[in-house]
Formats: structure tokens, sequence, C-alpha cells
């Protein structure tokens, strides 16, 4: 009996401690790619008409300067969301951890185009570059939006030169509020989503889907890539619920 507990407090450890070294990324996904998304995991539990729980949680192993961007480590949020649970690892090559960050170490800034010191659009922003390749970020926050109009589309990613190894949405619906959901396949059969669950509960995932290349003509990543959207048939937008015919 002692020997299966250490045995499970090790297992247990070993689960935990995830610290994503650069050597496992599959060597199919580092080609083209500049970055590489290791775990892209959303949580959307919809509570009622005017409150979505988020969770997210975005490791991303960034191989060369270039993807630094892809990393970049922001929150946008409006007036009255809720933002908490802040988390930033950094780890460097061999997935030993360098250094963390809480939502005190962030900055706050408009979010708008205007040059307006103060708006209702804000964004939380952690400025942070490393100086030796690959490193790995791994951010993870909850938010609580009233603003019910908006559930983001699930998609692996948005850019050129960016692999994704897994990338996961779930989606909780105990508003008792009709959610209504479609996919939209790769035109290109460039990778496919699996959709399980049922009922109140589903969960979309992809999983090793390559970089595409920057390269002329080459479409942008969003008319290539399958996507799936969601949307509610009643809302809330700034206070005033609305039902969808």
């Amino acid at each position: 009996m002692k020997f299966l507990i250490l045995g499970a407090l090790s297992t247990a450890s070993v689960y935990f401690a995830q610290s994503y070294p650069a050597s496992a990324i599959p060597e199919n996904l580092k080609k083209n790619a500049d970055a590489v998304i290791r775990k892209n995991f959303t949580t959307a539990q919809i509570n009622k008409i005017d409150e979505i729980v988020y969770q997210y949680n975005k490791v991303t192993t960034v191989l060369n300067k270039d993807g630094d961007s892809k990393a970049a480590i922001y929150i946008p949020y409006q007036k009255g969301d809720g933002i908490s649970n802040v988390k930033v690892t950094i780890y460097d090559e061999a997935g030993k951890k360098v250094k963390s960050f809480s939502k005190s170490d962030f900055r706050d800034f408009a979010n708008n185009s205007n040059g307006v010191f103060y708006s209702d659009n804000r964004v939380l922003v952690l400025p942070y570059t490393s100086a030796h390749y690959p490193y790995t970020v791994d951010f993870s926050y909850e938010l609580t939006d009233e603003n019910t109009i908006f559930i983001p589309d699930f998609e692996p990613f948005s850019s050129t030169n960016t692999s994704l190894e897994e990338g996961q949405f779930k989606i909780i619906n105990k508003s008792g509020i009709e959610l209504r959901t479609k996919s939209y396949p790769s035109k290109y059969n460039y990778a496919s989503v699996i959709e399980s669950g049922n009922g109140a509960e589903k969960t979309y995932t992809f999983k090793n889907v390559p970089a595409i290349e920057n390269a002329l003509l080459t479409p942008d990543p969003v008319k290539i890539l399958p996507k799936v959207d969601f949307s509610l048939a009643q809302f809330n937008l700034a206070g005033k619920k609305r039902i969808v015919e």
C-alpha cells in the first residue's frame, strides 16, 4: 500500500510539474514555425444571460526572435469585466523555470486607436522578451464577462509561421439559453476539429496542426484553417438584453 501511495504521488508530481522542454516538440511542428503553441485551452461557462466565465491557458514556445510577438502577454477587457487568477511562468529551452509574474506586474492601457487615455476598452500588458531562444511562456487567467453577445471563435491559430500541438475549447452552458454552434471545415483539408460531449457540455479539439509559411500568394490562415463559432439565442450587451430571432 505504501508503495502504491508513493507511486501515485510521484505520478502526480510529474503531472503538475509540466515544464514544456523545447526538445519535446515534434519535428513536423517546427517546420516553417517561429513559435509553437504547445497548449491552448479555453473553458467558457455560460451561467446566465449576462455572465460568461472564461478560463484561459496558453503555452507557447518561441523558437526565434520572429516569434516574440506570437507569445505576447496581454489581456483585453472592458469596463465591468472581472479578471483573476493571472499567472505567467517563463521556461528556458530545457523546460527549467526562469521567472514568474502575477497580475500586479501588468500595465493597464486604453485599448483604442485614438490615443485616448481612458476608455471602456482596456488591455493589461506584460512586456517580456528573452535574450535566449527557444523559451516558453505559460500564461493563464480567468475573465468574467457580462457582455454575452460575443463568444470567441475557436480556430487553431491566426497567424503564419505558427504551429499547434493541442488546442481545446470547452463550452459549458448552465444558462438554459439555446447555444448555437457552427463548424466551418478547412477548404484545403488542412486540419479538422474533433468534437466530443453532448447536451450542455461540449469540447472541441485541434491537434498537431503544422505552421503555414508566410509565402507570396499564400492565403491568410483564417481562409485555410477550420473554425467553430458560437452564439446565444439571447444575450446581454451593455446592460440591455436581446433575443435573436
